[in-house]
């Protein structure tokens, strides 16, 4: 599901799901590694991540220090780790990627036979991004998705690498899919390790993120009274508390 939406009919308050539909031609495949809400793949680091730290304040009178916020209660991540969808792999993944120079050799293999990778090939990509990445990123494959995509009209999907997994061996290329006239849910896996390795089966590979198509403009001001008055009060909304300070400021009426 995607989002609420609210729809005024006859003096009654309608409610509707935008529905994202995700299908296989592979028999077993939902069962094993489905297609998840991407907060299912919170990480595991940030789970644990206290959601205070004790600052020491140079006072005599306090012996502890003042509670501070850590990023566990960061409105930015938490949030974007709840948005949209994760796709983990569906078979454990053998990736062996060499190079001299210029010349890279390379070797995949899937645990499961039935599943494939293509290989992009450096004309398409690697040979015209600037020197430091070609240093970083030594081969892309085309990973060819079991999945397929189908989004209402007028919606697309970010793909997004699972960034905060922080994965030493690949990561997948951000783009987007039209999902309501293309359906293919391939990704572009880049290899950032000289070694062999291997991606076990139900590691999330790649984050999508459906989204309305819709056109915005955009207005650059200077020492604008209405944001200026939003901005403060907001920042005094947030700053005022110790603890949930994000959410206790959403209980508070807006001006």
């Amino acid at each position: 599901m995607l989002r609420d939406h609210l729809v005024q009919e006859q003096g009654f308050l309608l409610v509707f799901m935008i529905e994202v539909k995700f299908n296989t031609t592979f028999q077993g495949l939902k069962e094993t590694a489905p297609i998840q809400p991407a907060m299912t793949f919170m990480p595991e680091w940030f789970k644990k991540m206290p959601a205070q730290y004790m600052k020491k304040i140079m006072t005599p009178d306090i012996g502890k220090g003042a509670p501070l916020s850590s990023t566990r209660l960061c409105p930015g991540l938490v949030e974007y780790f709840k948005k949209g969808f994760i796709v983990p792999l569906w078979s454990d993944l053998l990736i062996d990627v060499s190079r001299k120079g210029k010349e890279v050799k390379w070797f995949w293999k899937f645990a499961d036979d039935e599943y494939k990778l293509d290989v992009h090939s450096p004309e398409q990509f690697l040979n015209y991004v600037p020197g430091h990445a070609q240093k970083t990123i030594h081969m892309v494959f085309k990973v060819i998705s079991p999945w397929t995509v189908q989004l209402p009209k007028g919606y697309s999907m970010y793909q997004l690498p699972v960034y905060y997994q922080f994965d030493p061996n690949f990561h997948v290329l951000p783009g987007i899919f039209p999902g309501d006239t293309y359906s293919e849910l391939h990704s572009q896996l880049c290899v950032t390790t000289l070694d062999q390795f291997i991606i076990k089966r139900g590691t999330p590979i790649a984050h999508y993120v459906p989204f309305k198509r819709e056109d915005f403009k955009h207005k650059i001001l200077y020492n604008d009274k209405e944001m200026n008055d939003f901005h403060a009060i907001s920042g005094r909304k947030v700053n005022s508390n110790f603890k949930k300070r994000w959410r206790s400021a959403q209980k508070i009426p807006n001006f």
